[in-house]
């Protein structure tokens, strides 16, 4: 299991305490330190670019409006079946979207993905 010393700054806004417990070991798993944040109103104390995960469409919307720091990325937790929610997650501003129920890999490779221009700054 390979882990890195890069502090990850990941938002997870997860309502169901089932899919929050795996995100959360996945990650934890992967990367050796997390600096995880759990209320809305921390974002705005934070001042570099984050990835928020979130199962609610409405929480996309108020995130979007707080408004984050550019460079935040949005993933929303959704079935891959579920155009309706896929689509309507989109539309309020998700970057991305995370297919339940959960590959480990998938997980960590989209969290990567965003967290990669991160490590550049």
């Amino acid at each position: 299991m390979e882990t890195t010393t890069f502090l990850p700054r990941i938002a997870l806004f997860v309502r169901d305490g089932e899919i929050l417990g795996q995100i959360e070991r996945i990650l934890r798993d992967h990367y050796s330190s997390l600096l995880v944040i759990s209320e809305r109103e921390k974002l705005q104390e934070i001042d570099s670019p984050i990835i928020v995960i979130t199962d609610s469409i409405q929480e996309v919307a108020l995130i979007r409006d707080i408004p984050p720091v550019d460079g935040t990325e949005i993933l929303v937790v959704a079935r891959d079946d579920d155009n309706e929610m896929l689509s309507a997650a989109f539309d309020s501003g998700a970057t991305d979207y995370l297919a339940y129920p959960f590959a480990e890999a998938e997980v960590i490779t989209k969290t990567e993905k965003y967290l990669t221009p991160f490590r550049d700054e």
